[in-house]
């Protein structure tokens, strides 16, 4: 279960929303959607994503770690973008 990696450690937390991010968009290009950049692709694959606004949400928050040094997350946020890139994997079909 993706979402049950989670610990307290905000390094591990941040990680594992990168890794959840990093393989969405590469189911995405394995499906073969359309774009330069994941947000891209998400767009081409929207209309398959029952939770549009939070996986657009989960991608931001992991943008948010990407570029800033001062990114806190918390479990309840942590977990919440896991289940979201999770639920966006199932959509495209790739678990």
């Amino acid at each position: 279960q993706i979402e049950n990696a989670v610990t307290d450690d905000s390094g591990s937390q941040q990680l594992a929303i990168l890794n959840a991010d990093k393989l969405l968009d590469k189911a995405l290009k394995q499906l073969r959607y359309q774009g330069n950049t994941m947000g891209e692709r998400m767009t081409a694959a929207s209309r398959v994503f029952t939770k549009r606004e939070a996986v657009w949400a989960a991608h931001k928050l992991r943008n948010k770690i990407a570029h800033e040094d001062t990114v806190k997350l918390s479990q309840q946020l942590t977990r919440r973008a896991l289940k979201s890139f999770k639920q966006a994997l199932k959509d495209v079909g790739a678990l």
